[in-house]
């Protein structure tokens, strides 16, 4: 795999391959991870609910995920082109949007 962007938050990381997809491990006692399970994951795994998001190309693939950014328990990423915003984790003080 070859990752294009990399954000680190304090007890989890997430990352963005080069097809756009967003890939996250660490802890995930605050399902800051994206994965529908507050449990942790060891090695980077695919945020599945995030797949096929962004602009639809002419080969009839989706553009993806272009950044990541972490928090201390929540996780945001936006599309390619600036058009969509996703957030998940812990947003008990609003930090989710």
């Amino acid at each position: 795999l070859s990752f294009t962007h990399v954000s680190a938050g304090d007890e989890h990381t997430a990352l963005v391959d080069i097809h756009g997809r967003v890939f996250t491990c660490g802890e995930g006692t605050r399902y800051q991870l994206g994965h529908g399970k507050a449990k942790p994951e060891y090695h980077p795994r695919v945020v599945e609910t995030l797949l096929g998001v962004g602009d639809l190309e002419l080969n009839g693939s989706c553009s993806g995920i272009e950044g990541v950014s972490c928090g201390t328990w929540h996780t945001a990423a936006w599309t390619r082109g600036g058009g969509d915003l996703y957030t998940w984790g812990w947003g008990r003080f609003g930090q989710l949007g």
